[in-house]
């Protein structure tokens, strides 16, 4: 049967008894019913309760006034040999049987649970995904080892002085092709080459021949004709 002994102290840290508790679960308070009575005002009836777990003895709070292991609070924590209880002005040092000094019990690692297979609407197994492999490294001829081609990195924006963006220029965009009614391609016209210039013997460029200007076609004022006296008088007869 697991045994705890709680040894009471004095204010200058001196034994004035021993309280040997056996059992699994046991209370400790002022009331008389508590298997470790303490006769302190500042304590409650029902301080607190001990109970052994398979990780030791675990101290559970009641009262309305503070319980301290180790000068902290002790509600939830587990007790070991040499701990030093306290409940109002009442001190009480932990001791462990030998059996319990190394009251936690070693769990066995929990074992992995393997998911059950998920399956698709065409009742065939989801297969879960391929691990990657990563390639073995290469080495050239001369047993240096070949490295990947590095990564292009791509260059912050640029801005302009009124915080606008610095657009890169429009790519020209090619036509598609032409055809004709029977399916042959057009082509575009050829452009004129321009011959290159000529040069004499002294190193003066052969300029090309003036083109020669035709004169305009000389117009002659129209001369009266000459009327006779005779076709005068005719007229002013008529």
């Amino acid at each position: 049967m697991a045994t705890i002994r709680f040894i009471v102290l004095n204010t200058s840290n001196e034994k004035v008894s021993v309280i040997k508790v056996e059992g699994e679960t046991f209370e400790i308070g002022r009331s008389l019913e508590c298997a470790v009575s303490i006769n302190d005002p500042y304590s409650s009836r029902h301080q607190a309760r001990v109970t052994l777990s398979p990780r030791g003895y675990v101290i559970e709070a009641l009262g309305s006034n503070p319980t301290l292991l180790n000068a902290t609070a002790a509600h939830g924590r587990i007790l070991g040999n040499g701990d030093i209880l306290q409940f109002g002005n009442t001190r009480l040092l932990v001791e462990l049987a030998q059996d319990d000094k190394d009251a936690t019990m070693v769990l066995p690692p929990k074992a992995k649970t393997v998911p059950p297979p998920e399956f698709s609407s065409d009742a065939t197994m989801v297969l879960p995904p391929k691990v990657k492999i990563a390639p073995s490294p290469e080495f050239s001829s001369d047993a240096t080892m070949v490295l990947p081609p590095k990564v292009k990195t791509v260059p912050p924006p640029e801005f302009n002085s009124d915080a606008t963006m610095v657009l890169p220029p429009k790519t020209k965009t090619v036509p598609p092709p032409e055809f004709n009614s029977d399916a042959t391609m057009v082509l575009p016209p050829k452009a004129k080459t321009v011959p290159p210039p000529e040069f004499n013997s002294d190193a003066t460029m052969v300029l090309p021949p003036k083109a020669k200007t035709i004169p305009p076609p000389e117009t002659k004022a129209a001369t009266p004709s000459k009327i006779t006296l005779m076709e005068r008088l005719r007229n002013f007869l008529k």
